[in-house]
């Protein structure tokens, strides 16, 4: 059984955060998400808009597809891309 590695608790614009564990993303701002790493057809960083940066996701969820993006300030970059990174490398090992 693989597991993934804990990844710190991101804080997403205005007042969420991301987690991920256990292959499972987390989101806890606007209607809130979690997704298996598995079902997740794109992940990234997006340059800064607005003095932010962007975390973009695309999923499955069911038969539909859904895409959506969360602001991180840039203070919050380096965990941002270990986020990214950490579910990149868990789905590139499912």
């Amino acid at each position: 059984m693989l597991m993934s590695q804990t990844i710190p608790e991101l804080a997403i614009w205005p007042s969420g955060i991301a987690r991920f564990a256990d292959g499972i993303l987390e989101v806890t701002t606007g209607d809130g998400i979690r997704v298996a790493a598995a079902d997740i057809t794109e992940i990234g960083v997006e340059p800064p808009r607005a003095g932010r940066l962007s975390l973009t996701l695309a999923y499955r969820a069911g038969l539909m597809k859904t895409k959506t993006s969360y602001w991180v300030e840039p203070e919050h970059e380096a965990a941002l891309r270990r986020l990214v990174d950490a579910v990149e490398t868990t789905k590139g090992a499912a």
